[in-house]
């Protein structure tokens, strides 16, 4: 794990347009790495722990006489927690196990039975991706980073949809996942993290997968429990931040 050349560091939760942005990022020439979760920049299997990632950060300060820039990316986790499921469940086997795109668990199975796999997951809490990163950079520096965005907010101008903390160790920009998907993003990113890209560029998008038509229709039959146990696991945060 080298920081020392970064521009952003984008640790962001599964499902939040993290691939848009750092293609975005790298095309405009902003050097940048991302992660869901903090073991996703281990290096040779080893896994890299709190104490090592924030001496990483004291040596990027050190370096670079100036602190790295993080980006996190918020989404409702009803709408999040659901692409977690496609994803998982259609795109990785098709990218890692190599599956035929037809026979995916998302393509063999029918809408009720996909309903109910993904509803055992959310009671179970056993599906992929359900992290979120800004609950897991609070534990690593026993910060409670929700609490001082929420502060951070009232004191700000709010016309851009962004929460910035300036810590010791790290700048930390909040975004709008619905910000970066719309047809103003660059205008967004480069507003709120005080940047100049011009070249744009999106990627992995659902309306783009041989699935979307089965996404919109098992969209629609979550039941309301399962929403009610997403929206009791999660900070209310996550579901009112950018409304």
């Amino acid at each position: 794990m080298n920081f020392q050349h970064l521009d952003f560091l984008i640790y962001s939760s599964h499902k939040t347009s993290t691939q848009s942005l750092i293609s975005i990022l790298r095309n405009n020439r902003y050097n940048t790495i991302h992660c869901h979760k903090l073991t996703d920049l281990s290096i040779h299997k080893e896994l890299i722990s709190d104490e090592l990632f924030i001496k990483e950060l004291k040596k990027y300060k050190q370096i670079n006489n100036k602190k790295l820039k993080i980006i996190s990316i918020i989404r409702n986790p009803n709408d999040r927690l659901i692409s977690s499921f496609f994803q998982s469940f259609h795109t990785d086997e098709v990218q890692i196990n190599k599956k035929n795109e037809s026979e995916t668990t998302i393509m063999i199975y029918n809408i009720n039975e996909l309903v109910i796999n993904y509803s055992n997951r959310i009671k179970n809490s056993n599906l992929p991706g359900n992290l979120e990163s800004i609950n897991e950079i609070q534990k690593i520096f026993n910060i409670n980073l929700i609490k001082k965005l929420r502060k951070h907010k009232k004191k700000e101008k709010e016309e851009i949809n962004k929460y910035y903390i300036n810590n010791d160790l790290f700048e930390l920009y909040i975004l709008d996942y619905n910000k970066l998907i719309s047809e103003n993003n660059l205008d967004y990113i480069n507003n709120v993290l005080n940047i100049k890209c011009i070249n744009n560029y999106k990627t992995n998008l659902s309306k783009d997968k041989i699935y979307y038509n089965k996404y919109k229709q098992i969209k629609k039959k979550i039941p309301n429990e399962i929403r009610n146990i997403i929206e009791s696991k999660y900070n209310l945060f996550f579901f009112n931040a950018f409304t």
